[in-house]
């Protein structure tokens, strides 16, 4: 698409005489120049990058804060958003289509980075949906919709990994050979572990009580055999503590 149209719009502009309606249109036009060049500046950051992995040149970042003559946080976001940029070609592109602007690319980033690797690839997958009502957002706006679909990636692998701990619950009980003793083995799932920890601790904390002669293995070992064996001194575990995992941004 050719700006021409555009840059001669805002050449031709006489301020004095604009009213809300014409303001607003040439902000949306200046906004859309803005853009493009915003694009170009990414594209340079990026080549700035590579030179620089190759040893010819200085980092990006200060290159961008030469080249721009800006302070170092902005060149610092702009070549982080450049990074961005180049895992998520699409999200380039739409800079440079005046799409959306260099400020979405970087809310785009700051989500992105919170999750895992094989998040991060999921949340890349949504992008093309993320662009198609980018252009009306705000920077802001865009950043909550991103956030959005990463906390639903968030609940997806958090179900996924429930499940998957769920199933991988496991015991295991037998005599020793040598000894003649008993012994049991078993692993639970949080939620699960988190009940039977409750009863075991106030079934073990009731005998020693009673018997302070025991070891703290001791009360262990016959808290475990009289709540098997529904002999337990502890009717009442006491208060059981949760464990609930939720990100920053959701709570």
């Amino acid at each position: 698409m050719s700006l021409v149209p555009v840059l001669e719009r805002i050449e031709a502009l006489d301020t004095s005489v604009l009213e809300s309606g014409g303001i607003a249109l040439a902000l949306a036009d200046i906004t859309q120049i803005s853009r493009f060049l915003d694009g170009a500046k990414l594209q340079l950051a990026q080549r700035a990058k590579v030179i620089a992995d190759e040893g010819r040149g200085a980092p990006a970042a200060e290159t961008v804060r030469r080249g721009c003559r800006s302070s170092s946080s902005e060149a610092a976001r702009l070549a982080a958003a450049a990074e961005t940029a180049a895992e998520v070609p699409a999200l380039g592109d739409a800079v440079s289509a005046g799409t959306i602007g260099v400020e979405h690319v970087g809310a785009f980033g700051a989500v992105a980075r919170e999750l895992q690797p094989s998040q991060q690839e999921r949340l890349k997958d949504a992008v093309p949906a993320l662009l198609d009502n980018a252009e009306a957002q705000t920077p802001e706006e865009f950043r909550r919709a991103v956030s959005a679909e990463a906390r639903k990636i968030r609940s997806d692998d958090g179900e996924a990994l429930a499940a998957q701990r769920k199933k991988d619950r496991t015991a295991k009980f037998g005599t020793s050979l040598g000894t003649g003793m008993g012994w049991l083995s078993a692993r639970f799932d949080p939620e699960t572990a988190t009940r039977v920890f409750a009863h075991l601790t106030a079934e073990r904390d009731a005998l020693l009580k009673a018997d302070p002669s025991l070891t703290f293995e001791q009360a262990t070992a016959d808290a475990i055999a009289n709540l098997v064996l529904e002999k337990g001194r502890s009717k009442r575990p006491g208060i059981t503590e949760a464990v609930t995992f939720i990100d920053l941004e959701s709570l």
